[in-house]
């Protein structure tokens, strides 16, 4: 990050430990799915449902049939639990599925012991992956910015100038108050900060025909919008230590910034209306400087 002319740094911000806790469900499910795989596999029921697939691979077709079913399962909690949609996932649990199934036929060790391991394994590596993409994020505070960063294969910046900052929204929960952690929205004059939650509540209704065929309808949809504060972690403080400390320096940096920026504007309107000098050279000051009552200049001191 460079600085610019006369901007100093501030701060230096990286999400808590535990901030991304809640993606923790992500190798939390794999590993209960690991642990229900076993448990299903020492059941007496598990020897008629692989007779039931028949076929030499029985096994292997039964355990990943199984394992199927409870990726599937995940995908689906997690998803809604984190996102409220399986599509911004994809991209991690299709992968996860198709290794999954072709593994349980590739390996030579029996359907079920392949697949409970693989999904331990897996769950090992979103742990990995989780604290990695922690680590990638990035907040600098400086005397006249926020910038919020993540750098990793490619890189994403955000920069907001303080005195555009007309509110400061904090997120503590129950563990953030525990561990001293949170998240701070800075909330622009352009609503940057701000995302739109909506609610949709559909009704209808229809007509049937004398032979109990519907012959006419009408639907209504009422859709109802509610603008809340983002929680994406590239777009705001998200999970940073100490939040309170981290507000207060905020906040004076805003009212810092909105002093020298009023000051600025009453030189800008003093100079246009002839009153303050505009001119500064070695000689002295301006024509039109303000003097006092015996007429001598009054010195000038340096300016905002």
């Amino acid at each position: 990050m460079q600085l610019l002319a006369g901007e100093e740094l501030l701060k230096r911000l990286k999400p808590h430990p535990l901030a991304f806790l809640r993606y923790w469900i992500i190798p939390i499910g794999l590993w209960v799915g690991s642990v229900l795989l076993g448990w299903l596999s020492s059941t007496d029921g598990w020897s008629g449902f692989e007779d039931s697939v028949g076929g030499i691979t029985s096994t292997k077709v039964a355990a990943a049939l199984v394992l199927a079913v409870i990726i599937l399962a995940i995908w689906a909690v997690v998803g809604f639990a984190l996102f409220f949609s399986m599509r911004r996932q994809w991209v991690f649990w299709l992968p996860v599925l198709v290794v999954g199934v072709a593994l349980v036929f590739a390996l030579d060790p029996p359907g079920m012991q392949t697949a409970y391991s693989y999904l331990i394994a897996v769950g090992v590596v979103a742990v990995i992956y989780i604290e990695v993409d922690r680590l990638t994020y990035s907040y600098y505070i400086t005397s006249s910015r926020i910038i919020m960063r993540k750098a990793f294969v490619s890189v994403r910046e955000r920069q907001v100038r303080v005195e555009h900052i007309q509110d400061l929204v904090t997120h503590q929960g129950l563990l953030g108050r525990l561990f001293n952690y949170g998240t701070i929205v800075p909330i622009t004059q352009g609503q940057i900060g701000i995302g739109d939650e909506g609610k949709a509540l559909m009704t209808g209704g229809g007509v049937r025909g004398p032979l109990g065929r519907a012959e006419a309808g009408a639907g209504v949809a009422v859709i109802r919008s509610k603008r809340t504060p983002t929680e994406d972690p590239a777009d705001v403080l998200f999970g940073v230590p100490d939040p309170t400390e981290v507000k207060t320096l905020l906040a004076y940096s805003i009212a810092e910034s909105s002093q020298v920026g009023e000051l600025r504007r009453i030189r800008a309107l003093l100079e246009r209306e002839g009153i303050a000098p505009t001119v500064k050279d070695e000689k002295g000051p301006g024509p039109n400087a303000p003097s006092t009552s015996e007429g001598k200049p009054i010195p000038r001191e340096g300016g905002v």
